[in-house]
């Protein structure tokens, strides 16, 4: 699944025939554009001798220091300056490829959500889910009945992914599009 797919991939990027691990290089963006072990740690959620631990780590896997360090500051060297650009198009580039991933498998496996008005939709909701399941046999379709306060507090709380209802309360606008279904007051309402 996800989970083993990023595993695999934050274990690995090939650098001179080494592996070296995702993490440390996102750490040293970080500390790259902190400047400060403490602040990058901080941002990292990890302690600052794990991260002093990493940065050696991955400054003896490459063979060079990537920082310049004394005891009161620290500063990006030569070399570590220029493969800045690179390093950072590795891990942006890393990231975009989980994210890829996670959307196929995503999609592969999705669940929509669907909150109904139970009254005004009872009849009308099963040909319409009916109809989805067979254009999008692999999204499993829940559906859930509310009352009329009920379904949009349900899309506040992101319950559910879609509602069908009456009378739109204005304040779903702000973060939801709407569709008029017919020339009742009865409409959908999907997240944004």
């Amino acid at each position: 699944g996800a989970a083993d797919l990023h595993a695999l991939a934050a274990r690995v990027f090939k650098a001179g025939g080494k592996l070296m691990k995702i993490e440390y290089l996102r750490e040293f963006l970080t500390l790259a554009q902190t400047l400060n072990f403490s602040t990058a740690a901080k941002r990292l959620h990890i302690s600052q001798p794990v991260l002093s631990t990493h940065i050696k780590a991955l400054e003896n896997e490459l063979g060079f220091a990537l920082l310049v360090r004394d005891k009161h500051s620290v500063r990006i060297s030569d070399i570590g300056a220029e493969i800045l650009p690179q390093v950072s198009e590795v891990v942006y580039g890393f990231d975009n490829v989980l994210q890829t991933a996670q959307r196929f498998i995503d999609a592969q496996s999705s669940t929509l959500r669907v909150g109904y008005l139970y009254n005004a939709f009872r009849t009308m909701l099963p040909p319409i889910s009916s109809r989805f399941s067979n254009e999008f046999p692999d999204t499993q379709v829940n559906l859930r009945s509310f009352g009329y306060k009920g379904v949009t507090d349900a899309l506040v709380q992101d319950a559910i992914d879609i509602a069908f209802t009456i009378d739109v309360d204005e304040s779903l606008h702000d973060f939801c599009d709407t569709m008029k279904l017919s020339e009742d007051p009865i409409c959908c309402v999907v997240r944004r």
